[in-house]
């Protein structure tokens, strides 16, 4: 990405060098560990749903896609 090497995202979006270069590592972190369910659904911006109600959600409901026998 050379977006933080030419200082793209520090000119054009307003994030400083050290800012552009966390979000590179972070982005690149995100594509090789995997995300636990519970940070996307608290993510998505539903109004009262946090980090913790989140958790508490999945651990009734799954989010697998999977069909049971």
């Amino acid at each position: 990405m050379g977006l933080v090497k030419n200082g793209g995202l520090s000119r054009g979006l307003g994030f400083g060098l050290g800012q552009s270069a966390n979000l590179r590592r972070e982005l690149d972190r995100s594509l090789s560990e995997p995300i636990p369910d519970w940070r996307w659904l608290a993510a998505a911006g539903i109004r009262q749903l946090g980090r913790g109600d989140s958790r508490r959600l999945l651990a009734a409901y799954s989010l697998d896609l999977e069909p049971t026998v």
